[in-house]
């Protein structure tokens, strides 16, 4: 029971400083994108919205990287307590040799296999869900963007136009 504490305890904090970690990529990726929409003018709008959508994906793998991390090493630790169950458990049936233990420690065995497979299947839908989400949030910046240089290839048509009728204007009213 003192190991499983202890190896909670250790997931706990690969937990925390993995939280920590993203933390600090966040703020580091905020500055960055800050920093360089600061420097870039005003004439390079879209160039700042391609710079804030790279930010975006690199913030968005650092993010799923340290996911992963945290959650095998959280996977990890389960396993470590489990197996250490599943040792104590075959050293108390041997050491014993009653059937009444052996039935109870198979059952615990069953129940500490059980929580490892839900386990397991939780962390196969949460990497499912941290994939699609992704994958919306990077196609909806895309589509974003897109978007705005339609706009202002639009923009930029419409002032050509004018441009080579105010030439055509200025040429007629010379001639």
């Amino acid at each position: 029971a003192a190991d499983v504490a202890i190896a909670r305890d250790t997931a706990g904090k690969a937990a925390l400083e993995e939280a920590k970690e993203v933390a600090k990529l966040r703020k580091s990726a905020e500055a960055l994108c800050t920093e360089l929409c600061a420097e870039a003018d005003e004439s390079s709008q879209l160039l700042q919205e391609l710079l804030v959508s790279r930010a975006s994906t690199a913030l968005l793998v650092c993010r799923e990287e340290a996911s992963r991390k945290m959650i095998s090493n959280l996977l990890a630790s389960r396993e470590d307590a489990f197996l250490r169950g599943v040792f104590l458990v075959w050293r108390q049936a041997c050491g014993e040799g009653s059937q009444e233990a052996s039935a109870e420690l198979t059952a615990k065995l069953e129940s500490l296999r059980q929580e490892k497979s839900l386990i397991e299947s939780k962390l196969a839908d949460a990497n499912k869900q941290v994939v699609a989400l992704e994958s919306e949030k990077v196609a909806a910046s895309e589509a974003k963007l897109a978007e705005s240089l339609r706009t202002q290839l639009k923009s930029a048509e419409e002032r050509e136009a004018k441009a080579e009728e105010g030439l055509w204007e200025l040429r007629c009213t010379a001639a």
